[in-house]
């Protein structure tokens, strides 16, 4: 969860490497936003695939809040707006099949 923090590098690797593995972003404090900070420090040296990353929901911020700070936090990480419809929905979609 939460994109592998504290170990991200290792997930960030596992995921690139294994078609089966897919990373989520959930949250929303420290752990979260520590996330684009890491991956900038490395360098971006793992690519992240984010049409393999999924929007998770374990918080208590108002749902629009924390869709409005997963946004943030995507594009700090370098995500392209024309992957936002996979993180958000339709990555879920295809993993479990509906």
């Amino acid at each position: 969860a939460h994109m592998g923090f504290p170990w991200c590098l290792n997930a960030w690797f596992v995921a690139a490497g294994n078609n089966n593995v897919w990373l989520d972003i959930a949250g929303g404090s420290f752990w979260s936003t520590s996330l684009p900070h890491l991956y900038n420090a490395s360098g971006r040296q793992v690519p992240i695939d984010f049409n393999k990353v999924l929007w998770g929901s374990d918080n208590c911020l108002p749902p629009d809040q924390h869709i409005r700070f997963s946004k943030k936090l995507l594009a700090d990480l370098g995500c392209p707006k024309k992957c936002l419809s996979a993180v958000f929905g339709l990555t879920a979609a295809k993993v479990f099949g509906i």
